[in-house]
């Protein structure tokens, strides 16, 4: 009959759909016993002593209507299961209410409470999901007892921790948790006599309590003593129901409270029922003590049961005249050690004017480490909202930075530019997170002027900001000035320099104010003082500085100097033809004859940036053009070259570039006009010819050489000496080594590598090439020899 009892219980009690390795909380204790017996007869006597049915027979009774009932209990299981609970709103976050409505499972939905910000759900949800829930998972029932412990909700703790199957084992395991929970909460000196408390009341047997009292005892380094004095000096307080029985404790306790730091503590809790906080002013040592606070106020009702993260706090706050004495009491000591739960406590009462002193309050509790809840810093800024104090909401955002929600953060941007857009600095620093998404959402509507000098000379190391900032701009012409004004007295980036320029194009702004911003960017890119460390430690000198500056210059450095101005380019190929003649006049003018540059002086540097500058420009104008219509390409760079003021030879040489590239034909053409006008050949533009030739896409590699070979047998026959460039013959050496396999041997690419070498195309390059080489090579016959570099070229 018993194993009978025992199989139909398991077979009902088995929640549909879960594992084995959720223990049943119900199970009888009969059961649960044989399931330990490898424990010793004291866990046994923890749940045995005093019950009166030591027979056979009567263990026997017990267990028939122990099984019974819990038969009876776990009929209703499928049932509770399926119940849909009724959580009251005014106990769990908006936010998380909506997250765990969206969970299909109970399971999840108690898993996800118990996972979620400790102030964002009032326990009291979490003791509802847990018991609708028939089997609860081992981790989740340890996460919802340190949420108790937390919340100094000890008689629940108790209640839920304590089964007919708890052993010593499992006494020393809760004894454990509470250790680390009240250290993780900064309330080591009141929780662990509260627990105590608690347990003298929730505990069924003298065996039991003594467990976990020895586990105290042992745990926390008290002495036997203290724990029994405290144990019988419990008993007769929580007897005591009017004052004059608690006066006469006093006087029978009259040197236990004089010499004891924690039973003064009960005893001046105790006192707060008949006259408010006269003794907690008589000691002020308690102030020292985190948790004090919530301690003494654990049996006034709560008006808020939880926090809102982002949103401004929704309850009721109450008036001045309704704010308890003890409250005032506390907010007027600054020194006070306050842990989360106090300051939670100090929230049912305060009101908006109550702000600044608890930020106080929490701002030096958050240095001392007891305070780092996102939700109390953020309920501090909601109060200090309804305050309406702007100074007091931007110091509690810019002290609590890191903790601020979103929703905070981007509902406090019009603040901040209108009342201390320096604020924006701190932000940007801390918050990088949220700093670009809560100004681009501010910036959708646009910028006033004020708002885009403030952007400008405050968000100087965020790369979108200031992009976003001018972008989304509404100024009128007469501002622009002032932008870039303010835009070159502040140390911009060479980035946030370049969306200036940018700016200022889009403005049609082409004068030597544009001129200044490109002259401050290209002043930018190279640190000049570090090129003269280096030269002084290699002992050289150069007249021209910028021939000194290039020398002392890595490959890197090189790469982002040509970048640069490259990305300038692009800007610049943006303006219409007129404008960017304009534009360019201006600055010849602007380094050759009023101010110059800034860090160079020489005139080939001038000369070389200006040319570099130019070279980038048309290329990005052909380029816009070159897939459809190329010659609209070549018209906007002709007409542009022919409105410069100034003779360019960097200009001609991409507008025959670009020609030659749309009609290789036309190479010879040009070549047969300058033979009758010699005088007016230049180098240059013989290079712009034979680059148009090697990057025509019109011919293939084979047709590109070619071609070139013949348009230089052309120049020598004409007498129109001229020796190709170096980055001309990479490109037609590169044309060889990129050909289709069968139009050369090995040997063959081998003497186009020696003859490359004796031109002087740097070692890098050739390496590259006899890399090609040796692959194609070893595609054909893994056994034959590689290619080798020609000697000198080796490693």
């Amino acid at each position: 009959m018993l194993l009978a009892l025992r199989h139909g219980f398991r077979s009902v009690r088995s929640a549909p759909g879960r594992s084995s390795r959720y223990r049943l909380r119900t199970q009888p204790k009969f059961v649960i016993l044989l399931r330990h017996q490898h424990k010793n007869a004291r866990d046994i006597h923890l749940h045995n002593e005093n019950n009166g049915q030591d027979s056979l027979g009567g263990r026997i009774l017990q267990f028939i209507r122990d099984e019974t009932k819990y038969l009876s209990e776990s009929m209703k299981i499928d049932e509770s299961l399926n119940e849909n609970p009724q959580i009251s709103p005014d106990k769990i976050d908006p936010a998380l209410s909506s997250q765990i409505a969206a969970l299909p499972d109970i399971h999840e939905q108690f898993a996800t409470l118990l996972r979620s910000p400790k102030f964002a759900v009032h326990p009291d949800v979490l003791l509802q999901f847990y018991s609708l829930l028939p089997v609860v998972d081992e981790p989740e029932r340890q996460l919802l007892l340190r949420r108790l412990v937390f919340h100094r909700l000890w008689h629940q703790f108790w209640q839920t921790a304590i089964t007919d199957a708890t052993s010593l084992s499992d006494v020393e395991d809760l004894v454990e948790l509470i250790h680390a929970e009240l250290q993780a909460s900064n309330n080591n000196l009141f929780g662990v006599w509260e627990a105590i408390r608690a347990a003298v009341h929730q505990t069924t047997t003298s065996g039991l309590l003594n467990s976990i009292l020895e586990g105290i005892e042992f745990k926390f380094g008290f002495s036997k003593t203290q724990i029994s004095d405290f144990v019988a000096y419990i008993r007769e307080l929580d007897n005591v129901e009017t004052q004059e029985e608690l006066e006469l404790l006093e006087e029978s306790q009259r040197d236990a409270l004089s010499n004891n730091m924690i039973h003064k503590a009960f005893y001046i809790q105790a006192r707060l029922r008949f006259d408010n906080c006269v003794f907690v002013e008589k000691d002020p040592c308690f102030l020292k003590s985190p948790g004090w606070y919530s301690f003494l106020t654990s049996s006034i009702p709560q008006r808020i049961h939880y926090l809102a993260y982002g949103s401004e706090t929704e309850a009721e706050t109450p008036s001045s005249a309704q704010k308890p004495a003890l409250m005032s009491y506390f907010l007027h000591h600054r020194s006070a050690y306050l842990n989360e739960n106090d300051l939670f406590s100090l929230f049912q009462s305060a009101t908006p004017q109550d702000a600044k002193r608890i930020y106080l309050l929490a701002y030096k509790n958050s240095q001392r480490n007891l305070v780092s809840s996102r939700r109390i810093f953020n309920h501090i800024l909601s109060l200090a909202k309804l305050h309406k104090d702007d100074k007091l909401i931007l110091e509690v955002f810019e002290k609590f930075l890191k903790y601020v929600s979103p929703k905070n953060c981007q509902s406090l941007i019009p603040m901040i530019l209108q009342t201390n857009p320096r604020t924006l600095r701190s932000f940007e620093k801390k918050r990088q997170d949220l700093f670009f998404d809560s100004l681009s959402i501010f910036m959708k509507n646009g910028l006033s002027l004020k708002d885009l000098l403030s952007v400008i000379k405050y968000c100087n190391n965020n790369r979108q900001t200031i992009r976003l900032a001018l972008k989304s701009s509404k100024i009128n012409p007469e501002a622009v000035q002032e932008v870039i004004a303010t835009s070159l007295r502040e140390k911009l980036t060479v980035y946030n320099l370049l969306e200036v320029l940018r700016f200022a194009f889009r403005h049609h702004v082409t004068n030597d104010s544009s001129c200044r911003i490109l002259d401050k960017i290209v002043s930018r890119i190279w640190n000049i003082e570090l090129f003269e460390r280096r030269g002084q430690a290699l002992n050289y000198r150069s007249r021209d500085d910028f021939a000194f500056f290039y020398a002392m210059a890595s490959k890197e450095e090189r790469t982002r100097l040509v970048y640069c101005l490259s990305t300038v380019g692009q800007a610049i190929s943006l303006l219409q033809d007129y404008e960017m003649a304009k534009f360019f006049n201006s600055l010849y003018d602007f380094w050759f004859s009023s101010h110059g540059l800034s860090f160079v002086n020489s005139k080939a540097g001038k000369t070389y940036l200006l040319d570099l500058l130019i070279r980038k420009t048309m290329q990005f104008v052909y380029r816009q053009h070159e897939a459809k219509d190329p010659k609209a390409g070549i018209k906007r760079v002709r007409d542009t070259l022919d409105a410069l003021t100034f003779k360019n030879w960097a200009g001609q040489k991409s507008l025959f570039e670009f020609i030659v590239q749309d009609e290789p034909k036309v190479a010879f053409r040009i070549v047969r006009a300058y033979t009758s006008n010699k005088p007016a050949f230049a180098s240059s533009i013989m290079n712009g010819i034979i680059r148009g030739i090697l990057r025509s896409k019109k011919l293939t590699p084979p047709e590109r050489i070619q071609a070139t070979k013949e348009v230089l047998k052309m120049c020598k026959r004409s007498g129109l000496n001229h020796k190709i460039s170096q980055k001309e013959n990479i490109l037609f050496y590169h044309q060889i080594f990129s050909m289709a396999e069968g139009y050369y041997n090995e040997e063959q690419l081998k003497s186009f590598i020696n003859e490359a070498h004796e031109e002087g195309i740097p070692l890098s390059i050739l390496k590259n090439w006899s890399r090609k080489v040796r692959t194609r090579s070893n595609r054909h016959s893994s056994s034959s020899s590689s290619l080798r570099l020609p000697s000198g070229l080796s490693r």
